[in-house]
């Protein structure tokens, strides 16, 4: 059973190391780690706990004090990676936003830079297991449009068919969220275009809820991207000879294409050149900086720019069109006051930080199972290393794919589990098919690679089964040799029986 709070933990462990303690154990603290040491003839035993866990990282028997002394500096070792690890992640990412909220405000800088005028409404939510981010608008583009700008914030979809969460969308550049979603609503001036179009269709009515006036006016309504500040709408009949009922008709509106975007220039893409900066006509809506653009790009920011890495046109600062004088200004401006003849100095980019390296964990010397193969049937997660139908015949090979799905899934997540299947055959023994669950978090009854291993994870597993499992039922043996031969294989042995055998004697 787990402890699901920090007190009930916290009344576990002391209750565990003062028994530890009244039967001979030497207890050792170094920072978020305890370690429990006791010499037994020819075991020098190891039980470690880490941070606030009521459950043991790891209790095995070495053969050695000089190898249960290597295996406790290696987890010091890891400790002292890890804490630093945080501490530089928390200086980089200092007064940064969490990645669902950093994604909600780069889908509304995007979309606002499209559809200038549109006021889009980009929420994000946490809660167990994921986030979430929401966008909701008012007439504007349609949700077609909005979808094929807001679905690369979402870094994958769930699989109905296994049961699973897929990271099949999983990008570096920008932040994402668990889920993203949009919901087009309609305006009151949008609404009171049902009467003009009920007269259109001159009487047509239909029993049938899906050929209904109201939703074959919604689906045209789904159908049209409304313009800023547009003005008299209208519905008016279409070409069409066939098709849904909807296709039929159009909404148009009094403003011409020209009148909404007035005297903007129409810019060809241009080839980027070293130490330029250009700008391109990316879209009926808007304008995009390319270029080398690093040393102003404090300035882009200020005046309202989103930078994007994969614009059609290549990476760049994207604005809405109506900025077009303020950005040639701008840049006019800077190149004024640039001194001439100065030679290029190109930055290298600045190195990306990167995890520390995880310790693969050596296989424990107590090692009890013989392994003729463990293979991964599937698992959750990034697909990328895709470990689905890998058979391993040596545990140093299924540690070190533990290790990397941990990594990718779950490295840093402060909770939450990935799902693993697996098939495997011990030696002279019967085939098993279990789950084993991946977890960032020491202690809740899951597995964490980077500080336990496999082998030591199954002992637990079968310690615990074994625990559960009916007293075994002594043997009645005749003589003493029979008696010797059960005890050298471990088998129960009744001293009743042993009684008997020895007064007979």
């Amino acid at each position: 059973m787990r402890n699901l709070t920090k007190d009930s933990r916290l009344t576990s462990r002391a209750y565990q190391f003062s028994k530890l303690i009244e039967s001979g154990y030497l207890q050792e603290t170094y920072k978020g780690v305890d370690f429990f040491t006791k010499d037994e003839g020819k075991y020098f035993t190891l039980k470690v706990f880490h941070g606030t866990a009521a459950n043991h990282t790891e209790y095995i028997n070495y053969r050695s004090a000089e190898r249960r002394a290597e295996v406790i500096q290696n987890y010091k070792n890891n400790w002292d990676r890890r804490q630093d690890y945080k501490a530089e992640q928390k200086i980089k990412n200092k007064g940064k936003s969490s990645s669902h909220a950093g994604a909600a405000a780069a889908i509304k800088a995007e979309l606002t830079a499209l559809y200038p005028g549109i006021k889009f409404s980009c929420t994000s939510d946490s809660f167990s297991m994921g986030d979430s981010v929401h966008v909701k608008w008012t007439d504007g583009p349609t949700d077609e449009e909005v979808n094929n700008v807001i679905k690369k914030y979402q870094y994958g979809s769930f699989n109905g068919m296994e049961d699973i969460y897929e990271h099949t969308n999983s990008r570096n550049d920008i932040p994402q969220s668990k889920y993203v979603s949009g919901h087009r609503q309609q305006s009151d001036t949008a609404k009171a275009l049902l009467p003009q179009f009920e007269a259109a269709l001159n009487g047509y009515t239909s029993d049938d809820y899906h050929n209904s006036t109201e939703r074959i006016f919604y689906r045209l309504f789904c159908n049209t991207s409304f313009p800023a500040n547009y003005t008299g709408a209208t519905i008016v009949k279409t070409d069409c000879r066939c098709g849904n009922m909807e296709d039929f008709y159009k909404i148009v509106f009094d403003t011409p294409e020209a009148a909404q975007q007035p005297e903007q220039p129409n810019f060809k893409p241009v080839e980027v050149t070293a130490g330029e900066v250009n700008i391109v006509d990316y879209s009926e809506k808007a304008i995009a900086v390319i270029g080398d653009t690093k040393p102003i790009k404090d300035k882009l920011k200020a005046l309202g720019g989103s930078f994007n890495p994969r614009l059609s046109c290549g990476a760049g600062w994207i604005f809405p069109k109506k900025k077009l004088a303020e950005i040639t200004a701008a840049l006019s401006e800077e190149t004024a006051t640039t001194e001439p003849e100065q030679p290029q100095i190109l930055a290298l980019p600045e190195p990306e930080a990167t995890e520390p390296e995880t310790v693969i964990l050596p296989t424990p010397s107590t090692n009890i199972f013989i392994l003729d193969y463990f293979k991964i049937l599937w698992h959750e997660g990034h697909q990328n290393p895709n470990f689905e139908n890998t058979t391993f015949t040596t545990w140093e090979d299924v540690q070190t794919a533990f290790v990397k799905l941990w990594e990718v899934n779950e490295r840093g997540s402060g909770g939450g589990y990935t799902k693993v299947k697996c098939e495997m055959k011990f030696l002279d023994q019967e085939i098993i098919i279990t789950r084993i669950d991946i977890t960032d978090r020491i202690n809740n009854g899951d597995f964490n690679p980077s500080q336990m291993h496999i082998v030591t994870y199954l002992q637990s597993i079968a310690d615990e089964d074994e625990a559960e499992a009916e007293p075994a039922t002594p043997q009645h043996y005749n003589t003493l040799p029979e008696i010797q031969t059960a005890a050298t294989t471990g088998k129960v042995i009744s001293l009743l029986n042993l009684s008997e055998l020895v007064n007979h004697v």
